[in-house]
């Protein structure tokens, strides 16, 4: 009776792997560090870009000018450059929204378009903002331009709520997506230590890592998870009653937490293969 010879799990199998998953990107600790891949820095490329670039800016001159004299035509130049910036600055979030390949289809509606869950989406704060312009625009005393020019912030809050939620909720689904990764990658090295100790390997170092691995992925799914839920349903009132800070505080420190614990499940990705190797 002819017996097989056993498969040897040599170095080469072991440079397979490590060619397999480099090229699948798994091991590159990088692919898991970057939670903002939404950050309202980036300009948009779009055909206005430029003439919208030269939009956003701080309205320091015209509120010079109201403040030196305090005039129909100077207060509402104020207003409507406060507004316009904030035109310039939804459009671009739009725009990064709309290219980002982090945020889920379901988050892109959620914070572009009008819906259920997120009173401050792009479309809302826009809406708001138009009609207050049209108001600002047909004006005609400083009281009245006094007292809607004072409703630009407060009821919109697209510098402190809008811009930092659409950061924070595309860095919770960066944070998902590279978690995802791991499923696959944590079977084929449960795959090459099996193969390892049928072959007579000691993988008792290997398995702890890779158990490790798991456990932080595990935690990361966890942490990671209910975020966006916190975030969408934010409105402006909140962030003015002192509500909205925390919670997106919380975020912000959930994500990163969650973005160390996965590179540092990378690097126990890592130490499997050299152990394996060894």
């Amino acid at each position: 009776m002819h017996v097989a010879a056993p498969v040897r799990f040599g170095r080469t199998a072991i440079a397979r792997s490590i060619a397999s998953f480099a090229a699948a990107g798994l091991l590159v600790a990088g692919s898991f560090a970057s939670v903002n891949a939404a950050s309202p820095s980036a300009s948009p490329s779009t055909s206005s870009s430029t003439a919208a670039a030269a939009g956003h800016r701080y309205c320091i001159p015209e509120w010079t000018a109201a403040i030196a004299q305090p005039r129909v035509d100077r207060l509402r130049a104020v207003g409507d450059c406060e507004i316009n910036r904030r035109f310039v600055t939804l459009d671009s979030l739009s725009h990064l929204v709309n290219t980002s390949n982090v945020l889920t289809s379901e988050h892109k509606i959620d914070l572009r378009d009008l819906n259920s869950i997120n009173p401050a989406t792009f479309a809302a704060t826009r809406s708001g903002l138009t009609t207050l312009k049209a108001r600002i625009d047909s004006d005609t005393t400083v009281a009245a331009l006094r007292a809607d020019i004072a409703e630009i912030a407060p009821d919109y809050r697209v510098y402190l709520l809008v811009v930092p939620k659409t950061d924070l909720v595309s860095g919770a689904d960066a944070v998902e997506k590279a978690s995802a990764r791991f499923g696959p990658l944590a079977t084929e090295l449960q795959n090459l230590i099996d193969l390892a100790k049928a072959d007579g390997k000691d993988v008792t170092a290997a398995q702890a890592a890779l158990d490790d691995l798991n456990a932080k992925v595990s935690q990361v799914n966890g942490l990671i998870g209910p975020v966006a839920g916190s975030l969408l349903p934010l409105r402006p009132s909140d962030w003015n009653n002192g509500t909205a800070k925390p919670i997106m505080s919380s975020a912000r420190t959930t994500i990163h937490q969650s973005r160390d614990l996965l590179v540092a499940a990378g690097k126990d990705a890592h130490k499997v293969i050299v152990l394996l190797g060894s």
